[in-house]
């Protein structure tokens, strides 16, 4: 089921215009698909979602790499780049590149490229490369569809940033097979979930009911005098206003992958519950308090008893060419 116009669109607005200001809204408006998703992220503002709580990222630290403590960037390096030396990663959609960077700084690379649409995501990535003194990053400003790559990849990455194409044959076929060596791997961490975000009835009625559990200080939504209430689907016409590329075709990412190469290996990362519920309040989160602790655990128990009997809307993965 799709919904175009939902009741927690008004007061998700009045949470951004409450947070950023009333100009983030009516910059909006007569700006082109490739402006608004620029705009999207080209910003400093704080936000409040489900992996900023360290414990979250542990939990899916543990889901990708089997270590609460091992990142999958980590992992990745173990398991597939011992040995090597030289190498040079391709990153679509890398925003400030805190991943890319410690491929950079970890990884036995001699040139990590980040290429994203947002001028002040890349000036984040390129002022954090100095500062760590990293001289094997490039880090541009290029839009993914006028993007030309002369060279060839040992690793093509995408963090985040799949779900926010459409074709991804023209992704997969002109450009990716294309620049990845004939050895070399493509990595996902991605969000591979309902296609604009139309969370199935099944989430949405799971969410509200742990929702619902949470004592009233933990459902404080960040930056306002505001109160969570309910989790709803976004609608699609607000997503269109907002970020047109937001999850516009991320239940096709899957088919799309294993249809154009082989999967070496691939681990759900759940998401279908903390995702929604935590989104506006997972600051009340990040803190080591006992009893905000104890919650935390209660929404983990809820998403495990959850993906028994559905499918993950995340995943890592990597896989090679046939």
């Amino acid at each position: 089921m799709k919904t175009y116009f939902s009741k927690g669109d008004l007061g998700d607005v009045m949470i951004r215009v409450y947070q950023r200001g009333l100009q983030s809204l009516v910059s909006r408006f007569g700006l082109s698909s490739t402006a608004r998703t620029r705009n999207t992220f080209n910003h400093n503002f704080s936000i409040s979602i489900w992996n900023m709580i360290p414990e979250v990222r542990e939990r899916l630290n543990q889901m990708a790499s089997g270590n609460p403590k091992v990142p999958y960037e980590q992992y990745v390096i173990d398991q597939y780049l011992q040995g090597k030396s030289n190498l040079k990663l391709l990153s679509i959609g890398c925003g400030s590149a805190s991943h890319e960077l410690y491929f950079a700084e970890h990884g036995p690379f001699e040139l990590v490229h980040g290429v994203d649409l947002a001028p002040g995501l890349i000036r984040q990535a390129q002022s954090k490369a100095e500062e760590k003194g990293l001289t094997n990053c490039r880090f541009e400003v290029r839009d993914f569809n006028e993007l030309a790559i002369p060279e060839s990849y040992d690793i093509v990455l995408f963090h985040q940033s799949l779900h926010h194409f459409k074709d991804f044959e023209a992704i997969y076929s002109a450009f990716v097979v294309p620049v990845l060596k004939p050895d070399g791997y493509l990595v996902l961490n991605e969000f591979v979930g309902p296609t604009r975000l139309q969370w199935t009835r099944a989430q949405l009625k799971a969410s509200r009911k742990m929702l619902k559990q949470l004592p009233e200080k933990y459902r404080q939504i960040l930056n306002t005098p505001f109160t969570k209430r309910t989790v709803s689907r976004p609608g699609i016409f607000r997503m269109l206003l907002s970020d047109p590329s937001e999850s516009i075709n991320s239940q096709q990412i899957m088919p799309a992958t294993h249809q154009h190469f082989k999967v070496v290996e691939e681990k759900p990362l759940g998401g279908n519950i903390l995702h929604l519920l935590l989104k506006d309040i997972a600051h009340n989160f990040c803190t080591a308090d006992p009893e905000a602790q104890a919650w935390l655990r209660k929404c983990f128990e809820a998403e495990d008893a959850f993906l028994r009997d559905h499918p993950d809307d995340f995943v890592f993965g990597v896989y090679c060419k046939p």
